[in-house]
C-alpha cells in the first residue's frame, strides 16, 4: 500500500466529480460530514448515490458519514450498502467500543476499508487500543479540532503538534497500518504547506489529507522518496542481490552492507 494523499471532495459539489480523475490523488473520500451544510446532506447523499456508477476511477473511494446519532445515518447506511466498493471514514472516534457500535450501526463488515478520524483528546489517550482493533486501515488526525478545546493558537503549539505526530507514527506503523496527518489551511501549497508537510514527514507520518487539488501534488511529492534515495537504494539491492548477500553482514565492494541498510533499501 503506498497512498499519500487522501483528497476530500464535497460531496455536494457535483462540479468537482468530473475533475477527479485529473487530481492525482492515492484515495478519494467523499465527504458527507463538515464540507455539507446541514440543509444540503440529505441531497449530497442522495447526489453521491447516483454519481459512483458513473464514476470510473481507479483510487481507493470512501465517504466520510456523519455518524450514527445523526439523523442522516438512515440514508449513509443504505448509501453503503448499495456501494460496498466505499470505505468509511468515521468522525470524531473517541474509543473502541463506541467505534465497533457505530460500525455495526451502519452494518459494516470486515471486508469493508475504514480510517478511523481523532479529532479531540479522549480519542488520543485511546489512540494505542484504536490502532489495534480488526481490520484497521488507517488512523488520521485533526489537530485543529483537537486544539479548539486550548486557548492558544495553533501556531503556538508546535511542540504538542509534534507529540501528536509521533504518538500516531509509533502506534500506526506498529499496528501495520497507516498514519494520516492533519489537513493544512495552505490552500494554495504555498511554504506553509511544505513546511508542514517536511514536519509531519519527520515524525514518520507517511500520508496526509488535501482538502485543494493543489495541494495533492506536494503532499505526493514530499511524502515520496527522493529520487537519490531511490537510486541508491535501488544499487543496494542490486548490489547485494548479485553477491547473494541476504543475511549477516557483507563487504560489497569496499561497502557494508548490514541486514538493517537491505532491509531499509527495499523499503524504499
Amino acid at each position: 500500500m503506498f497512498e499519500r494523499s487522501f483528497h476530500f471532495v464535497p460531496a455536494h459539489q457535483s462540479r468537482f466529480f468530473h475533475k477527479l480523475h485529473t487530481l492525482g490523488a492515492d484515495a478519494l473520500i467523499f465527504d458527507l460530514e463538515d464540507a455539507v451544510p446541514d440543509e444540503q446532506k440529505h441531497g449530497a447523499i442522495e447526489q453521491l448515490a447516483q454519481r459512483l456508477s458513473e464514476l470510473h476511477l481507479d483510487q481507493p473511494l470512501y465517504v466520510r458519514v456523519n455518524g450514527l446519532d445523526s439523523i442522516w445515518s438512515p440514508q449513509e447506511t443504505q448509501l453503503l450498502a448499495s456501494h460496498p466498493e466505499l470505505g468509511i471514514v468515521l468522525p470524531k472516534v473517541r474509543d473502541p467500543d463506541s467505534i465497533r457500535r457505530t460500525l455495526a450501526g451502519y452494518g459494516i463488515t470486515n471486508e469493508r476499508r475504514r480510517i478511523f478520524l481523532i479529532e479531540d483528546f479522549h480519542g488520543l489517550v485511546h489512540l494505542p487500543s484504536i490502532a489495534v482493533m480488526e481490520s484497521v486501515t488507517a488512523i488520521g488526525v485533526g489537530l485543529e479540532d483537537c486544539f479548539t478545546s486550548l486557548r492558544f493558537s495553533s501556531c503556538q503549539l508546535d511542540a504538542l503538534t509534534t507529540r501528536i505526530r509521533t504518538e500516531l507514527a509509533i502506534h500506526c506503523h506498529s499496528a501495520g497500518i497507516l498514519a494520516i496527518d492533519s489537513v493544512s489551511t495552505d490552500l494554495q501549497a504555498g511554504i506553509q504547506l511544505e513546511q508542514d508537510l517536511v514536519a509531519a514527514r519527520s515524525t514518520g507520518l507517511t500520508s496526509k489529507f488535501s482538502i485543494h487539488p493543489l495541494q495533492v501534488p506536494a503532499i505526493n511529492r514530499i511524502l515520496s522518496p527522493s529520487q537519490e534515495a531511490t537510486t541508491e537504494a535501488r544499487r543496494i539491492t542490486r548490489l547485494a542481490s548479485s553477491h547473494a548477500a541476504e543475511s549477516g553482514y557483507h563487504i560489497l565492494q569496499g561497502e557494508i552492507i548490514s541486514p538493517p541498510k537491505l532491509k531499509k533499501a527495499r523499503t524504499i
